[in-house]
This record gives C-alpha cells, structure tokens and sequence, in this order.
C-alpha cells in the first residue's frame, strides 16, 4: 500500500511540472501575441492517432516544446516498439508466435493511442482554461489603464 502511494506521489510531482511548464507557456503566448488562440482540439485529437505527430504537434501547442514523457510513451512505447514487433513477426517461422507479436504490437498501439488521448484532452482543458484565466486578467490590466 505504501508503495502506491509513493508511486501516486511521483506521479503529482510528474503532474505539477507539466502544470509549470504549461502555464509558463500559456504566459509567453499572451505576453508575446497579439490574439492568443486556445488549442484546436478536433486537429490535436485527430493526430493522436499518429505516433510522433500526435504529441509532436499537441506539446508545441500546449508545451510549447516536446515533452521528454511524449517522447518516451508516444514516440517509442507507441510507435518504434510495436513497429518492431510487427517488423520481427516477418522473421519468425511460427504462426503462433507471429500471432502473438502482432497482437502484442496492436494491443501496444491502441493501449498509448488511448492513454495519449485521455492525457492529451486533460493537457488541452487546462492550456485553455488557464489561457482564458490569463486573457481575463490582460483584458482587467488594459482596461485599469484607461
């Protein structure tokens, strides 16, 4: 039990750090653009189903860089390791065991396209919830000066 909750505890602390990172982004965009947009979540969504691309394109908007935990879940967990298993498959001479890789790899995919997904739209709320925050807050500053 307590390993769980020193495992949950480094997933906060994971968390809090993707939070900083995220508002110090959503800080730069309002500081440095005129008309800040919020996060088109139909075309981010839509690339998720692309390893690489999906996070590639949902951590430039949100992060404002690629995230070191995109990289490791998305781009190798979601794409070169099932790309592997599926390359590996052609040289095994049982059926069986090429079944087994192939299943394995689709499961791996489908696994990381969920989990990306999920993670990705709760990215997405809080970039644009905290985005509004801070527009609010610019539109208040602009409007005490006149």
């Amino acid at each position: 039990m307590r390993l769980l909750l020193a495992l949950a505890c480094v997933g906060c602390g994971a968390d809090m750090m993707n939070n900083e990172a995220l508002h110090a982004h959503v800080d730069d965009v309002v500081r440095t653009e005129r008309a800040p947009e919020h996060a088109d979540r139909f075309l981010l969504n839509a690339g998720v189903l692309v390893p690489v691309l999906g996070s590639y394109r949902l951590d430039h908007q949100v992060y404002g860089d690629v995230r070191p935990s995109a990289i490791v879940f998305d781009w190798i967990l979601g794409g070169l390791v099932p790309a592997a298993l599926v390359a590996t498959s052609f040289g095994v001479s049982g059926a069986t065991a090429r079944r087994a890789l192939r299943w394995t790899a689709l499961g791996l995919y489908a696994s990381t396209r969920v989990g990306i997904f999920v993670i990705g739209n709760l990215h997405i709320t809080e970039y644009d919830d905290y985005l509004d925050s801070r527009l609010v807050v610019r539109g208040a500053a602009v409007g005490a000066t006149f």
